[in-house]
């Protein structure tokens, strides 16, 4: 086949791929059922997106058209992208931002690269997440959509609250707060700071952001966002003593992000129901519930979920006398700790656990 002829069937299968992107797009949008009908759309249709994504990376060198096409795809499959374990969705955010480099854009640029920093959030890496996010802030410009400044604070505020500055978290996250408007955005921020607010003793607070936040992500039909603030407010019940309660709630967050897909989402609620059963005593469901959290910890890249796991498993060799076992585990969380940049010494980590 002459190369033309190539070329030109290589677009064709492209363009009809875009415009199935297009579609995931737009029913992930609607929320609710749509939303999960988009994810499906992606699993069966992800073996052709993939290769029309390897296409497009290496086709489009100087061909500004081509790279416009590459960012403009890579934009809108954000919401599967979301679901990606961290290496592989920085493969496809560094090739949409050498395009965007080849076209100048450098609002497209902004928004790549923040997209990146959610990405070494996802993977633990919270010191580059928020390194990124402030050279957003400086690069920013006011013709720029101001969704980008405050997606940018958004970013700085929950990683600070994974570091453990809750202050300065709950500082840019009310930053982030006062420039979003929409119902979607907002619930995606209010229940990162009733987690701050939960973290500082301030139950309360918590529960009413979590709440109000719950009623925004069911308006937007935002299912994977409206597991996490479930499990959120789960965790607030446990600390409350209502440990029954919490066990209901995380088993409910648990089917929710299956159903989108979201392993993270599923490793999270896991390890939660594993600390509530550590505490209970009820140690070989604590156990069990562990060995179904790490190998999706492991699969999705979850740093900060291997962490947790470990900190379950040292509880649980405590309550049982293994202090030889808790010994070992402690060595993990302390280097976990350490990749993780949560605590510089053991004296913290023991404070920690």
């Amino acid at each position: 086949m002459p190369m033309p002829t190539i070329f030109s069937a290589q677009i064709r299968h492209f363009e009809y791929y875009s415009t199935v992107v297009d579609n995931i797009q737009e029913q992930t949008r609607l929320g609710g059922n749509d939303y999960i009908l988009g994810l499906s759309q992606f699993n069966v249709n992800s073996q052709n997106i993939q290769l029309s994504f390897s296409w497009l990376a290496n086709s489009f060198a100087s061909n500004q058209v081509l790279a416009q096409k590459c960012c403009n795809f890579v934009l809108k499959s954000r919401p599967f992208l979301i679901n990606f374990a961290p290496n592989n969705r920085l493969e496809w955010l560094d090739v949409a931002y050498r395009a965007s480099q080849l076209i100048q854009d450098n609002a497209t640029q902004l928004t790549i690269i923040l997209e990146m920093g959610s990405a070494y959030w996802f993977a633990g890496n919270y010191s580059y997440a928020v390194k990124l996010a402030s050279q957003v802030i400086n690069l920013y410009k006011a013709k720029y959509d101001e969704s980008i400044l405050a997606t940018a604070y958004g970013l700085i505020g929950l990683a600070k609250s994974d570091i453990g500055d809750t202050n300065g978290a709950i500082e840019y996250l009310h930053k982030a707060l006062l420039i979003f408007k929409e119902d979607k955005q907002r619930s995606i921020y209010l229940p990162i700071l009733g987690k701050c607010y939960d973290y500082t003793g301030n139950v309360p607070s918590a529960l009413s952001a979590y709440k109000e936040s719950l009623l925004l992500a069911h308006k937007a039909g935002d299912l994977r966002n409206k597991a996490d603030i479930i499990g959120n407010i789960g965790i607030s019940y446990s600390r409350m003593g209502n440990k029954r309660k919490s066990l209901h709630l995380f088993f409910y967050a648990l089917k929710l992000a299956r159903r989108v897909y979201d392993k993270r989402g599923e490793s999270n609620q896991w390890i939660n129901m594993a600390n509530v059963f550590a505490k209970m005593g009820e140690l070989r469901k604590a156990d069990l519930c562990i060995n179904k959290a790490l190998p999706l910890c492991v699969e999705n890249q979850n740093l900060k979920g291997k962490f947790k796991c470990n900190l379950v498993l040292f509880r649980c060799s405590l309550y049982k006398k293994d202090f030889f076992s808790a010994l070992q585990y402690i060595k993990i969380i302390y280097q976990l700790a350490k990749q993780l940049n949560i605590f510089r010494n053991y004296r913290k980590v023991l404070r920690y656990i």
